[in-house]
Parts: structure tokens; sequence; C-alpha cells
């Protein structure tokens, strides 16, 4: 949670500049010009830049609601408020330390003199956010959905929290020194993630977690024990310094070098300075990763082939929970079936869409004591329906294919999978598979543009509609497939095409 300290120095911003009869600037988009002189709302400056260049460190700027179409500066510690509504102002460099209140800027670029909080709080949800390389010694809270990247460097944090069901979508190369608290929400870690060895373990639940790659450091731990990301020691010999990598989601499957099935959707990478002589490892997951998979064997692989550690167990907590002996060892290690006991070979599983809905085919190479598969279907990839059962040919040492219509797709994306039943009730998940409601495209090019906007779609279209960050519709004129949007202010905007019986959308950025 945010420091009593910040909150407080917040309110001494704010309430000591008015003890002492401080200036105040205001800001008023209706105004014709910036002839004003700002003191009061009748002569308010008409842009947000002309009120920066008149308020002075420690005072207030009162920002009338509207969409300020203006890319600005902030460089000195003064509290910003918004009056009549959330103003929006396009593009927002930080580099002081602010107060804010009931202001947004649709993109927020923060340089190492401004604070990090400050360009959460200034974000609305589904933001963007640009940090430049350095340290933050920060504690932050993100408890809106936001884009979050650095400028290619690395940045260091010391603690971040998620919570309000907020995701943070990052790119950065960003390291945390101390504690990522995920009271609720997610991380979707799609660049590189480090917890420095000072860093404690992240605590994750099956709602609230990291998806993608994280890299984390033990430190020296000796003869001792470690508990990173899923991946656990009893202790032992003398290992010296131990760092965990763990993928999850689509890039932690394995796929075709351990078994016909796939792994779960988790990996895990351990390195030590000294080899293991005879380990116990632990390995815990949540079933959001499971890919399909209900009986799990614990598979190596340390630079050559895949090897099975440990037989078939099955877990039905959540989070999962796998544990195996004398691991003398390291490299990579994930969970599948080692299909010892499957009741069908699978070779492949589609889903594609045809004119009048999604087709499914798949191809057996053997069954066997195979009773039948129910298609199921999903709408978010997570939560399966049975849909209906197709009889196999129970016992088959051929090929066989089969083929199922789902005439009703849900709208948008559709996610499938089989669940095969042996005749003892033995039961295995295909991996998943998808298909859209519709094949139509939809590409604007440039993206990010200052100008002209090109839209490449293979759908007749009725109506193009154009909304900003906060869902409000803008009216611009296209011609020819192009529209200008020079007027713009900067942010990230989405266009929706509509056709007779569908739509589409896609989302830009105005420089």
């Amino acid at each position: 949670m945010r420091s009593f300290i910040r909150k407080t120095a917040f309110l001494l911003l704010v309430i000591i500049p008015c003890m002492v009869n401080a200036q105040s600037i205001y800001v008023d988009s209706t105004r014709p010009d910036d002839s004003g002189d700002g003191l009061t709302p009748g002569t308010a400056k008409k842009t947000v830049a002309a009120g920066l260049a008149t308020v002075t460190a420690l005072n207030n700027l009162f920002i009338a609601a509207d969409n300020y179409f203006e890319n600005v500066i902030i460089d000195k510690a003064i509290n910003i408020s918004g009056t009549g509504g959330t103003p929006n102002i396009g593009q927002v460099t930080l580099s002081a330390d602010i107060g804010i209140s009931n202001v947004t800027a649709s993109i927020v670029n923060l340089n190492t003199s401004g604070v990090l909080q400050d360009a959460v709080d200034i974000s609305p949800s589904d933001g963007y956010i640009s940090v430049s390389t350095g340290t933050y010694n920060e504690s932050v809270t993100f408890d809106k959905d936001l884009s979050f990247t650095s400028d290619s460097n690395p940045i260091t944090i010391t603690n971040i929290e998620i919570d309000n069901g907020a995701t943070l979508t990052t790119d950065a190369n960003m390291t945390i020194t101390g504690n990522v608290t995920l009271t609720n929400g997610i991380i979707d870690a799609q660049g590189a993630f480090y917890l420095s060895s000072s860093a404690t373990n992240i605590i994750e639940t099956a709602t609230s977690y990291v998806q993608g790659t994280v890299v984390a450091e033990a430190g020296a731990i000796g003869t001792g024990t470690f508990s990173l990301l899923g991946a656990s020691n009893a202790g032992g010999n003398d290992l010296g310094n131990v760092t965990v990598t763990r993928t999850t989601g689509v890039n932690g499957i394995v796929t075709g070098a351990i078994t016909l099935d796939e792994s779960i959707a988790c990996t895990w990478t351990i390195t030590s300075d000294n080899a293991p002589t005879s380990q116990v490892l632990t390995f815990n997951w949540f079933s959001i990763w499971d890919n399909g998979i209900t009986t799990q064997a614990i598979f190596n692989n340390n630079g050559g082939d895949w090897n099975l550690l440990l037989d078939p167990l099955e877990s039905v907590t959540d989070p999962r929970v796998i544990a195996t002996l004398n691991v003398t060892t390291f490299g990579n290690f994930t969970i599948a079936n080692n299909g010892a006991n499957l009741p069908v070979e699978l070779t492949y599983l589609t889903a594609s869409k045809q004119l009048n809905h999604v087709l499914l085919e798949w191809q057996t190479a053997s069954e066997i004591n195979h009773d039948y598969f129910e298609i199921q279907r999903s709408a978010d990839g997570k939560n399966f329906d049975g849909l209906d059962r197709i009889s196999s040919h129970h016992n088959s040492t051929t090929i066989n294919n089969y083929t199922w219509k789902d005439f009703d797709p849900i709208v948008g994306q559709s996610y499938y999978r089989l669940k095969m039943v042996d005749y003892d009730g033995y039961t295995e998940f295909s991996p998943v598979v998808s298909s859209t409601s519709s094949n139509s495209s939809l590409v604007l090019h440039p993206n990010p543009t200052s100008d002209f906007l090109n839209i490449q779609s293979d759908i007749e279209v009725d109506h193009v509609a154009l909304y900003n960050a906060s869902g409000k519709e803008i009216n611009l004129t296209v011609a020819k497939r192009q529209i200008d949007v020079s007027s713009l202010m900067p942010g990230i905007y989405m266009l929706k095409m509509i056709s007779n019986d569908e739509v589409i959308q896609s989302r830009f950025v105005k420089e």
C-alpha cells in the first residue's frame, strides 16, 4: 500500500500553500486565448502549457475538464487538479514530484527526476507509461490496467503492488529489489522481469500471479534451502549461488520433446554454482497453467533430451504440488504426462472458421480401451462446457480421423478442447485450440502516427467509429480509407469498422 509519508507529503503540498495564500493558476479550454493572467477562473489560460509556464513551484494548477491536445513537460513541484470533471492531457512528461487530483494523461513519460507513483496516478485505465532508465526507490501501487515500458534500458524499483483487479502489462527491463505484492491483480511480464537476491519471493494465488518469464536470484544459499517461483529444495549439499527462472503461459509449454502431448504451461530453469548430489525438489503451479494435463510427471532437460524423473501422479489441489527425490542435475524442468496410460494417442486437433460454422478436426494414431470424446468449448480458455460426445473406435492401432461442426460459435474467440475418456473412467484433455467468429482483418498503418492513418481491411464498411482512451467517440472524416488524425491529441485510440453483420476493431497511437 502507498506509504503514509507520501500521502502526508501530498496533503502538505496542497494545504500549506493555501495557508499562506499561495498563488493558483487556472486553465480553461473555453477561453479565447492565453492572454489572461490565469489568477482567476475568469482570466484562465487556454492551454495547459501556458498554465505550466505561469505557475511556480509549490503552487496549484487547476484545469477545467476537457480534452487538451497537448504534449507538455511538468518540471516543477506543483499540485495539479481537475475541476468540473476529469481533464485529459494527451502526453505528459514528468520531471518533478507532483501532487495529482482528478487529472489524466493518455501517454506518460517519466524521467528519473519524477516519481513513478505520480505516473501511475495520472494515467487512466488502459493508459501507457514509458520510464527512463534509472533507479526508483519507491513503493508503487498499480491499481488500474496499464501498459508499462522502459526506453530499452534497465530500470530498478524497490517495491511494487498490484491491486484492484489490475493487470500490469510490461515489456520493461525491470528489476525489483524488495517486494512484489499481488494483493489483487496480474503482472503480464513480456520483457525481462528480475527479482534480485535482496527481493522476497512472490506470493501468488490462482487469481493473482505473474504470467511470462521471471528470473529470481536466491543468492549464496550454501547447504540451505531456496523457495522461488514455485520451485523449492530441501537442502543438502553446498549449491553456492542459485537462480530460478520460471516461464508461464504459451511460452512455458514444451511441445513434442517430451511426449505426444504438450507439457503444462510452466517451465523452470534452475542453475547453481555447484552441481547437486542428491536434492529433493518440489514444484508448485496453478490450475490455470495445467494445459489439459491431469496426470503429472516431472521431466528434466540439462542440455540434451527430456528425461522422466518421476512417474505420473495426480495432484488435485490448487496450487498443484509434485516432488521428486535424488535430483543430481539441474537445468530445465517441466510437468507432462509420460504417455504410458493414455487411452488415445492424439496426432493433432485443429479448429477452423468455415462459412457458417467452426470445424473441429482431429486424428488419432491409436486407441486403447477408449470410450468417447467429449467436445468442450470456452469463452476465456479457462472455463469449459461440454457440447457433444463422439464415440471413438475404442480399440485401434490405425489412423482414425474425426470431425465435428459448431454451428453456434461464441461471438469473437472460441476455445475448444477434447475430453478423452477411457472405459475405466481414465480421462485426458487435449491441448486447447481456438477460432474467431470472423475471418476479417483490420490493419492500421503507420502505427504510431502523427498525421495520417491508413485503414486496410477486407470487409465492406458501413461505418467507421473512433474512440479516445476515455471511450468518447471522436468525429473525423474518412476519405479513401485514410483519416487525418493530426488534430488529435497524443494518446491511444480505438478504431472500429462496422459492416452489416460484424464489428472489427484495432488500436493505434497518436504521437
